[in-house]
């Protein structure tokens, strides 16, 4: 099966692996090693399909290492937005609409793949 970056779409460059979940955000929200089903998979054995499991910390998928940077640094800036949402602190709406760009460029990253 080919490979491919998760954020360009090309064959990765310098093979990385992105979270899908954030570690940090899965932090935040519980264990990182928490399992949950994502998918099904067919068993050759049995002929039938089962659901795929995962821990959270383990669901990734391939990145470029420039892609994957470059996504890190806007991670990092949302991360602090969350924080200060969560808080309850003021946050303005150019944070807001940098963490609302951020979530919707990671749902079309869950969606392509």
């Amino acid at each position: 099966m080919n490979k491919f970056c998760v954020f360009c779409g090309k064959a990765p460059d310098g093979k990385t692996k992105e979270h899908v979940i954030p570690k940090w955000l899965i932090q935040l929200t519980g264990d990182i090693n928490r399992e949950a089903f994502f998918g099904f998979i067919k068993d050759p054995e049995l002929s039938e399909f089962k659901k795929r499991k995962y821990s959270f910390g383990n669901f990734t998928f391939p990145a470029c290492n420039i892609c994957n940077n470059k996504y890190a640094s806007l991670e990092e800036v949302v991360k602090i937005i969350l924080q200060n949402i969560l808080d309850g602190n003021d946050v303005l709406s150019s944070d807001l609409s940098i963490f609302l760009d951020w979530l919707s460029a990671n749902l079309r990253m869950s969606c392509n793949s």
